[in-house]
């Protein structure tokens, strides 16, 4: 072990005899290296190596190490870090003696040709961090396979829990007329077999005569596999520490035999162990390779992904009573999946979580977070802004808080039925603001009917049709069209009515764009008029003439345009007049005297010290002697010009 005390106490090692040699490139070496092996105390055998400076042979590092650790210091020394020496030095540019390379490539162990004192140090330290990334990816994988094998194996009902609690589609399989006249048919919900009849057809709805389970017709003769995704997290308790597991679930009916099969991976791991530590383990896609990999998050990390809850065990692993409630009792049913994470922490942080979940919420109690501030005495009303009517409703349709702010935004009764229709949109959460937007004009029922209509004529998403709605609608507002009447708040189609519009909108506001462009410009050249004024007066010298050269002072913003079109450079389109009517520079022409009307080279200069900014020809190219020598004049008349001013005032 390597105690720093003792070693900033050794003495410096002598400066060494060595001759000052070159680099590859034929500088001479900045830096010489001694090197020694000494025993210390409390060290131990330690190789030391002093850098020195070569000018004034002054200390500049110090490396140690005892083949198992190293340490390096700055001098003087005042710190110890892990450093590579390539960051403090030259390492290229360091005499030694062959004793010295001997001793460091022994004792480093140094194994390649051509070595110096210097490269046997930095193969060292890579050496020692490398192992040091191998030694810590082996501990965290031997970590997270010790983590993975405390969990428990998957619940043998889970298929079936997934069956009654998850999945709410069903098929009604049939087979070709047989040779006694008749369909066979069987249900992928009950099981059962009975006789279809012949008019069915594929992937027509129906339901099955002995369950009742609403289900759809497919043709057992016709090849394809049925495939249904879902994702449920299930909770173990071991010593008395908790851990989640989610698992993507697949079920499946292939060809020929249509057969139900089931297959679970799991992809993320949630562990509350024991001293509040909480471990995150998430399978993650590669970005720059295929496939996957297990990536962990940062300690106190966790997984916080929308999935179904296998409720069949709660009770075991949280009790009869987590913060008040019964777990298992009220998640046992069919749910929209929650966030399971989130409701565990609102159950633990909040009291109205308690009190939604209790009235049946589950999943309003596991967003709960998502309110920035929410008072422990707040109630139902309060909250949600939507009356107690509702929670029957809310209970039975395990409702979303994207669709409580939807339905307070209907400022109407949204019945289940309407809930369902909104459902069966499948409108993405970016688009509430939009839809919200919308039914500040309209009414809720109107919204589902128009969008549902819609969805047929022009055969698009509901996502489409709602981007499509509210882009018009914008465009009428901008228009200052009149929408008090409903057929052209709704046309007819969507898509067309937006499409036509959207060109008129277009030529409008081009036009309005001129006239604002032209306005803005107007109000440029007048400013600009009144700042070249007031500058004019005082700080240039028009007329200035010298060595068949001369200045010509813009008049307005035209005459940069101009210049910069005619120069090939940016004085008329770099907010150069901006920067004049700020008061920060000034614009002046430099012309031939013989042809004062044509560009020649254009002059940048500072108001405020009077020194030249730039100064280019044709094409930004750089001032010639003469013309440089012709601004300076100036700008140095310029300077005299202000120095009598003030002693005149």
């Amino acid at each position: 072990m390597l105690y720093k005390k003792e070693l900033q106490e050794y003495p410096l090692l002598p400066f060494p005899k060595v001759k000052r040699g070159k680099e590859c490139y034929g500088s001479t070496h900045m830096y010489a290296v001694a090197v020694a092996e000494v025993t210390l105390p409390r060290c131990g055998v330690v190789f030391i190596a002093d850098v020195y400076k070569w000018e004034k042979k002054e200390p500049v590092l110090r490396f140690v190490s005892d083949k198992k650790n190293y340490l390096v210091a700055k001098h003087p020394i005042k710190e110890w870090h892990t450093r590579n020496v390539r960051d403090l030095i030259t390492c290229s540019s360091v005499s030694e003696n062959k004793a010295a390379v001997d001793l460091a490539k022994r004792f480093l162990e140094y194994s390649w040709s051509y070595p110096t004192v210097m490269r046997c140090i930095e193969d060292y330290i890579e050496n020692y961090n490398r192992r040091k990334r191998w030694a810590a990816a082996d501990a965290k994988e031997a970590l997270m396979k010790k983590h993975w094998a405390m969990y428990p194996d998957l619940p043998a009902d889970l298929g079936q829990y997934c069956d009654n609690n998850v999945f709410d589609t069903y098929y009604l399989f049939f087979s070709k007329i047989q040779p006694h006249g008749k369909r066979d048919g069987r249900c992928s919900c009950c099981g059962k077999k009975f006789r279809v009849p012949k008019e069915a057809k594929h992937n027509t709805k129906t339901v099955c005569p002995k369950c009742g389970a609403a289900a759809t017709y497919k043709a057992t003769w016709i090849r394809a596999e049925l495939k249904e995704k879902a994702k449920i997290c299930i909770a173990a308790n071991v010593d008395q520490q908790l851990l989640l597991r989610w698992v993507d679930v697949e079920r499946s009916y292939a060809y020929p035999a249509y057969e139900k099969k089931y297959s679970f991976g799991t992809y993320a791991y949630n562990l509350y162990l024991k001293g509040e530590k909480i471990y995150l383990y998430k399978l993650r896609c590669g970005f720059y390779s295929y496939g996957y990999y297990w990536w962990r998050g940062k300690l106190g990390d966790q997984c916080t992904d929308e999935a179904y809850i296998y409720a069949n065990n709660l009770r075991e692993v949280f009790g009869e009573s987590y913060y008040n409630v019964d777990l298992q009792r009220g998640l046992s049913g069919k749910h929209k999946s929650i966030e399971f994470s989130a409701l565990l922490n609102n159950l633990k942080q909040e009291p109205v979580a308690e009190y939604l979940f209790k009235m049946g919420l589950p999943r309003l109690a596991s967003e709960l977070h998502k309110f920035r501030y929410v008072p422990d005495d707040t109630n139902f009303v309060d909250l949600f802004g939507v009356g107690k009517e509702y929670i029957p409703m809310f209970r039975e349709m395990n409702v979303a808080l994207r669709e409580v702010q939807i339905i307070k935004a209907a400022k109407c009764w949204v019945s289940k039925e309407m809930l369902m229709r909104w459902r069966a949109l499948k409108l993405e959460g970016w688009l509430d603001s939009d839809v919200k937007g919308i039914l500040n004009r309209v009414s809720f029922v109107r919204f589902l009917n128009y969008v549902e209509k819609q969805k047929n004529i022009i055969g698009q998403t509901g996502n489409n049709c709602v981007q499509l709605w509210k882009d018009y609608l914008h465009m009428c507002l901008g228009l200052r069209v009149d929408l008090s009447d409903k057929s052209v708040q709704t046309p007819k189609n969507i898509k067309t009515a937006h499409d036509e519009l959207m060109a008129e909108y277009e030529v409008i506001r081009a036009q309005e764009r001129a006239k604002e462009d032209m306005e803005r410009a107007q109000r440029l050249q007048k400013n600009y008029a009144a700042a070249i004024h007031e500058i004019y007066s005082y700080r240039t010298m028009e007329g200035y003439a010298k060595d068949g050269l001369q200045i010509v002072l813009p008049s307005e913003v035209a005459d940069l345009v101009r210049e910069g079109a005619s120069l090939g450079h940016c004085v008329g389109r770099a907010g150069y007049a901006e920067k004049t009517i700020r008061g920060e520079s000034c614009i002046v022409f430099i012309r031939e005297s013989a042809d004062p009307d044509k560009p020649f080279y254009t002059m940048e200069y500072d108001l405020h010290d009077r020194r030249i900014r730039q100064l280019y020809g044709k094409g930004n190219k750089a001032a010639t002697p003469a013309v440089r020598q012709f601004a300076e004049a100036y700008i140095k008349q310029i300077k005299v010009r202000k120095v009598q001013e003030e002693k005149t005032a």
